[in-house]
């Protein structure tokens, strides 16, 4: 099974940095205004369920803020 790659997930933590207020335990991108890194997520290494994997990473980040 694929997952993000250790540059997607920096790039993540980055922009998790400035919008962690945005993000919540079950984040969707969907549903999120600011997320506009996507396509560079996507160009490095896009796979299916690349979105699923992004959504938890995040939430999974709001997580350990909270402890």
């Amino acid at each position: 099974m694929r997952g993000l790659t250790k540059k997607q997930k920096e790039i993540l933590q980055n922009w998790f940095k400035e919008h962690k207020d945005a993000v919540g335990l079950f984040f969707r991108i969907e549903d999120c205004e600011d997320f506009d890194i996507l396509d560079d997520l996507r160009e490095i290494n896009d796979f299916e369920g690349i979105v699923t994997h992004i959504n938890n990473y995040l939430s999974d980040l709001a997580c350990e803020v909270e402890l």
